[in-house]
């Protein structure tokens, strides 16, 4: 009994030394800093500013993607893509222009505030970053029944 107080007493000390030394080392930030960290943190764990600048490439990437002719060779894939990948969903009745389709997703895209966007941005960096997934993507592009969710899934883990 005694023995396993001593051993006790000692982990304490080590503790408390660990934790003076980590308190020195990090003296600039103080826990408001902190608490303010972890508020800024939405429920996905993804931070604020991590959030606003996969929403900055998105709407930097996303036109460049939709012009396409491969990938989106009618208006409705691109509206048939924001609805699976993007969870937006526009009026196909509008008879609007490609193009200002793709004004009205980047504008829904600037305002959203989901975690999905970081997978949807580590997925299509994925394909612009490599060409033998991008061509296989649009090799899939041309089967009957393509679906975004699972040719994606399906290209993220082969």
């Amino acid at each position: 009994m005694m023995m396993k107080q001593n051993n006790k007493q000692k982990r304490i000390l080590n503790f408390m030394q660990e934790l003076s030394w980590v308190t020195e080392n990090y003296k600039d930030i103080s826990l408001k800093d902190v608490f303010r960290q972890l508020q800024d943190t939405n429920d996905s764990g993804m931070t604020a500013g991590k959030l606003k600048a996969d929403t900055k490439y998105l709407v930097g990437v996303l036109p460049t993607i939709f012009q396409d002719k491969e990938l989106f060779p009618k208006k409705e894939d691109i509206l048939e893509f924001a609805k699976q990948e993007l969870g937006i969903e526009l009026n196909m009745q509008a008879k609007r222009s490609k193009i200002e389709y793709i004004g009205s997703i980047l504008c829904k895209v600037s305002n959203e505030n989901s975690g999905k966007l970081e997978q949807l941005v580590e997925t299509l960096d994925m394909f612009l970053n490599n060409e033998s997934k991008m061509a296989e993507l649009k090799r899939h592009r041309q089967e009957p029944n393509f679906s975004w969710n699972e040719t994606i899934a399906k290209l993220r883990y082969f």
